[in-house]
């Protein structure tokens, strides 16, 4: 992989801390610096920060962690690429469409390294997961049952919920987004995804102006096997019994993936 020896991380919340630590481990010789907002709550060296992007551009650093919220990591990430760095952007890439095609082009010209933090296909469960499913262990997939659910409440339970991201429809947040790696995986094992209806609601009375639950209908266009494959989707922040599962109903039989007791069930 690449050795850097000047890494910056935008954004020093929960995703950017846990950067810090991970980053700090693996490059222990890097500089790694944190762009940030507020000089409050800062609980590392105040060498470590800057607090106006030009400040933080003129460091050079050669990698940038986009962890700020997905409203704004479209603007970081381009204003970075321009300077040249090779960029992890935390997921999702935004929350709209917007000046994607011109960070793409920017990337492109300077031949740059653009990663989305989709981290679960790295998880050993879901990568034999696919496996079984690319050797058509149960056979011919009929369809596909995917649930992915927590009381939003519960997620940090150190911070006020209502002031997250996840909580905030202008910052990006929503169950849509905040759960979309659902979206990535299962179009990484089934196929692109060709065709969506859904229903998305707010069925609680959390502090929130986003979606808590959202219910996707999916056709992913399954080369290996000839045709499409149907997905039903279910996401919410409703439910107090953390969930994150993906059932494949074949004609040989199911495969059970469970993303939080990390096994997978062939039955």
């Amino acid at each position: 992989y690449l050795v850097f020896s000047k890494i910056l991380i935008v954004g020093y919340g929960s995703a950017g801390k846990k950067h810090f630590m991970l980053l700090s481990k693996l490059f222990p010789k890097a500089d790694i610096r944190i762009l940030k907002t507020q000089k409050a709550n800062l609980k590392i060296s105040l060498r470590k920060f800057f607090f106006e992007i030009a400040d933080a551009i003129s460091f050079g650093p050669q990698l940038a962690i986009i962890t700020s919220p997905a409203s704004f990591h479209v603007q970081h990430a381009t204003q970075f690429a321009k300077a040249g760095c090779h960029l992890f952007i935390e997921k999702p890439i935004s929350n709209n469409f917007k000046n994607i095609k011109k960070l793409i082009n920017i990337r492109n010209k300077k031949k740059l390294f653009i990663h989305v933090g989709y981290n679960m296909r790295f998880l050993q469960s879901l990568k034999f997961f696919k496996n079984q499913i690319d050797k058509k262990k149960v056979g011919k997939i009929y369809s596909v049952r995917c649930e992915a659910g927590k009381y939003l409440p519960s997620w940090r339970p150190k911070q006020d919920y209502s002031k997250s991201v996840s909580a905030n429809k202008s910052l990006g947040g929503g169950v849509l987004l905040e759960l979309s790696h659902e979206l990535d995986y299962l179009s990484w094992i089934f196929g692109r995804i060709i065709s969506t209806s859904s229903h998305i609601k707010r069925h609680s009375n959390l502090k929130i102006d986003t979606d808590d639950c959202v219910y996707l209908n999916l056709e992913a266009n399954n080369v290996s096997q000839g045709e499409n494959v149907h997905i039903n989707l279910n996401l919410d922040f409703i439910r107090h019994d953390n969930t994150r599962t993906c059932i494949a109903i074949g004609e040989k039989g199911t495969l059970k993936w469970d993303g939080i007791k990390n096994t997978v069930s062939i039955i």
